[in-house]
């Protein structure tokens, strides 16, 4: 008898640790899948901050433009502009009218004549070399614009909207309109090294 009891009370300490062991497991679980689900909140809400169309349509400029609006820090706002296959790209392709702008030149993307940069339309013309890489203006009229090199070559466009956001009626027409006329980069064996860097 004294055996059975002894038997006993061994099954209950054996299934109180199996039990303890299940409660320790149950817990490690529950803490695992909490910090499992902290961490994709995390990472979710860090990409929405990062990306460019939420800072964007925070703006009040970007609100009828559809995003890639340039970001206004300071009363300025800031963009960059590179050498992309021949053509100046200007990142975030649009700015907004009235507000003074700062962009960024990559300089080591140009080469050649490409290092003079021309907008026409709100009277830049610029060396850019890496000292001395920012380009300042501030647009006054809406609409689309050619970024040029002095010669015309490796024409790149963007658009200016107005301070609601909206676009200017004739920016689509203007846009598809062909760019202005360039130079020769290299005929008849001279050029001007647009290639070069």
């Amino acid at each position: 008898m004294a055996q059975n009891h002894n038997c006993l009370r061994e099954q209950e300490e054996k299934m109180t640790n199996t039990e303890q062991k299940e409660h320790v497991i149950r817990e490690y679980l529950i803490g695992g899948a909490i910090a499992v689900f902290v961490l994709i909140m995390v990472f979710s809400v860090k990409n929405i901050i990062a990306d460019d169309s939420f800072i964007a349509s925070a703006q009040p400029a970007a609100a009828g433009s559809g995003g890639n609006v340039a970001n206004v820090a300071g009363g300025v706002q800031n963009a960059k502009m590179a050498l992309v296959d021949f053509s100046y790209q200007l990142t975030p392709r649009k700015l907004v009218k009235g507000v003074p702008v700062r962009i960024e030149v990559d300089a080591s993307t140009l080469g050649g004549c490409m290092k003079y940069v021309v907008i026409k339309d709100f009277g830049v013309r610029k060396t850019i070399t890496s000292g001395d890489n920012i380009i300042e203006f501030t647009p006054d009229k809406a609409g689309t614009f050619w970024i040029t090199c002095s010669m015309g070559m490796g024409p790149g466009s963007f658009e200016v909207v107005n301070p609601d956001g909206t676009s200017d009626p004739n920016a689509a027409k203007q846009a598809a309109a062909a760019p202005p006329a360039g130079g020769s980069c290299g005929a008849g064996g001279g050029g001007c090294g647009c290639g070069g860097r």
